[in-house]
């Protein structure tokens, strides 16, 4: 393929100046991480981040590189640094996917125009040639879901869902790698379904654990096992929730994030059910986030750092009657300026909100408000399940301005999950 098929990858490079360092400096750094112990590969060269700066090289690479390049340039994920896929320019045989036809003349529109290339780049992958650099887009996936919404990616990620199930339909096995790639973009699939409204991200995560099960990777089965203790938590169901935390914790040989995550679960599921031991649990969590060193399989993990585990200790506090120490923790947490994901911080505001309810119902109206308004740029719908606790409390109290305004905001967002 001609050179000038290829689109530069900016974001490679702008992170490489921004730091100072030169393309050799980057592949010395990035050889010299931890994670590269476990690589099968040749060391990186300067030529060969070169090519990754040319765009000849994308996000097809092994995930021990993918790592250590984004710990090198300080990027949250390998998206960050534009290793997505193959960045190759439109061409006859690949024509570039059609853009917004409503768009007025000369009004740009970045967020949608960048969503359409990747999602002609993921709708070009073959399921069966490609699952690596499948299980690679899920991280842009979530950035664009913040931006446009997780409705927006799901018609995107149903596409490669019904394309496994038509490889296994074809009689291919999908085990392995594929089995690996289709749990992460099932679970992926509950968590949009979860965060947009839909009603099945339970089944979606049934069937990521199985596929978890299939590709026999214990730090995705621990990581699932999380996930519907998770869900468990969501719905109140405190006896399940630590049961399933405590089969993942059983998983051998579990990664420091994905073990804390688990923790995490267990944690808030004790606390539910009135258990103080909780606390002790987060302590262990937190030692582990801070002790992690990434590992290729615990970057399904990286949202969980030491404000994450903070934040699960808050929702502990105030399960266990510590409402006042509940809010200190989480205005800590919001004073550092380090990014979050939005759907974490929207749940972290909801925990604060149900926390002021039993000081100051219209403090707590308020931090219900300010919830609101986040979800309505598209944050979770998570979240606004997540105020129904904090609505029916404050009912009694309704005649007060700001109590009123939320309750009827609350109903609202409510109604626009329903059923239509």
């Amino acid at each position: 393929m001609a050179k000038r098929d290829f689109e530069p990858n900016k974001l490679f490079w702008t992170a490489r100046e921004a730091l100072g360092l030169s393309r050799l400096a980057v592949a010395d750094h990035a050889n010299q991480q931890p994670i590269m112990a476990s690589c099968e590969h040749q060391p990186m060269t300067e030529n060969w981040i070169g090519r990754i700066e040319q765009g000849r090289i994308g996000g097809g690479m092994c995930a021990e590189r993918l790592a250590a390049l984004c710990l090198t340039l300080r990027a949250g994920s390998p998206a960050g640094i534009g290793l997505v896929a193959e960045r190759r320019r439109p061409t006859r045989s690949a024509p570039s996917h059609p853009r917004a036809s409503h768009r007025r003349q000369g009004e740009p529109e970045p967020d949608r125009d960048a969503w359409a290339v990747q999602e002609h780049a993921a709708d070009c992958l073959d399921v069966s040639e490609s699952p690596e650099e499948l299980v690679v887009i899920l991280d842009s996936l979530t950035e664009s879901a913040n931006r446009l919404g997780w409705t927006a990616v799901q018609p995107l990620v149903r596409r490669n869902l019904e394309a496994f199930d038509r490889l296994r339909r074809s009689g291919r096995e999908t085990r392995g790698l594929l089995a690996f790639a289709e749990a992460r973009w099932a679970e992926f699939m509950s968590w949009a379904s979860d965060n947009g409204g839909a009603d099945e991200g339970d089944n979606w995560l049934n069937r990521a654990h199985v596929k978890a099960i299939d590709a026999n990777d214990q730090a995705l089965k621990g990581y699932m096992l999380m996930r519907r203790s998770q869900k468990a938590l969501d719905n109140g169901d405190a006896r399940r929730a630590v049961d399933l935390s405590r089969k993942a914790l059983r998983e051998e040989d579990l990664p420091p994030k994905v073990r804390a995550l688990c923790l995490a679960r267990l944690a808030e599921g004790l606390a539910l059910s009135g258990h103080e031991e909780s606390l002790e649990v987060l302590s262990s969590a937190t030692r582990r986030t801070d002790a992690a060193v990434q590992r290729p399989e615990d970057l399904i993990a990286q949202h969980c750092d030491h404000r994450y585990v903070l934040a699960a200790r808050a929702r502990c506090l105030h399960l266990l009657g510590r409402p006042d120490e509940a809010v200190a923790l989480i205005d800590e947490i919001f004073t550092d300026a380090a990014p979050v994901a939005p759907v974490d911080r929207s749940m972290w505001m909801v925990y604060r909100a149900d926390a002021l309810a039993h000081r100051d119902a219209r403090q707590a109206a308020a931090g219900g408000i300010d919830v609101l308004s986040s979800t309505s740029r598209g944050t979770s719908a998570r979240a606004v399940r997540a105020l129904l606790p904090l609505a029916v409390r404050l009912r009694p109290h309704a005649h007060h301005g700001p109590v009123g305004e939320f309750l009827t905001a609350h109903r609202a967002a409510l109604a626009d999950l329903l059923p239509k």
